[in-house]
């Protein structure tokens, strides 16, 4: 096999992996997912926001934020390393709207 060819193989399969990838957020976007991009959206657009400042006017320290956070539907139905990235994903726009509020 020349190197030509491995070339073109490699290329292909980018190319496959791209369209795979492509689909894939077209399915995520398509269910109801979204993403948040801290670069083009300001905090106050965050669907989060309103919730987060309720919370944090009537319990400023409260230990389980996060947890009344959480969409009990959308948690139940995804494995562990889904559950992860939520509560990560979660955790740090909780932490960030928290800090704007108490910077403002």
């Amino acid at each position: 096999m020349t190197f030509k060819n491995l070339a073109k193989k490699a290329k292909s399969r980018l190319i496959a992996s791209n369209e795979i990838g492509k689909t894939e957020t077209k399915a995520l976007s398509a269910g109801g997912s979204y993403v948040i991009l801290s670069e083009k959206l300001s905090i106050e657009s965050d669907p989060l926001f309103s919730r987060v400042k309720k919370l944090v006017e009537s319990e400023p320290d409260s230990p389980g934020a996060i947890g009344k956070l959480i969409d009990k539907t959308r948690f139940s139905m995804m494995n562990n390393v889904e559950k992860d990235k939520y509560l990560l994903d979660l955790t740090k726009r909780y932490n960030r709207i928290k800090n704007h509020l108490e910077n403002c």
